[in-house]
């Protein structure tokens, strides 16, 4: 599925990821259990790099690696005044579905557009 008609199709639908207030945490500096903070992200992607070794093709990683990486993310040192949500095995193996969706559209855009 195109990620654009993903976004467009649960926009109209009206089921939204966050309900009311900012989408990057709640008033207590806690990220919300379906937004990711920059520095979690970059934990995750640590800790899939440091287990490459394991994915297979499409670096498509096996059912066992979610659960540590969930530890992993959720054991990190925080920014100064953050907390983590607790995040689980399936939550971390949507994040990096959901990053590696995001890499493929940008290379795809940078191959049509000409920009090199």
């Amino acid at each position: 599925m195109d990620l654009l008609q993903s976004d467009a199709g649960s926009a109209g639908s009206g089921h939204f990821l966050h309900s009311q207030g900012s989408p990057e945490s709640t008033q207590d500096n806690t990220p919300s259990s379906t937004h990711w903070k920059g520095y979690e992200e970059t934990v995750l992607l640590d800790f899939l790099t440091q287990n490459l070794s394991t994915c297979g093709d499409g670096v498509n990683f096996p059912v066992p690696t979610w659960k540590p990486a969930a530890k992993f993310v959720n054991a990190c040192t925080l920014p100064p005044g953050m907390t983590c949500a607790n995040r689980d095995a399936k939550g971390c193996k949507n994040k990096w579905t959901s990053l590696k969706a995001g890499y493929h559209y940008v290379v795809y855009i940078k191959n049509t557009s000409g920009l090199a």
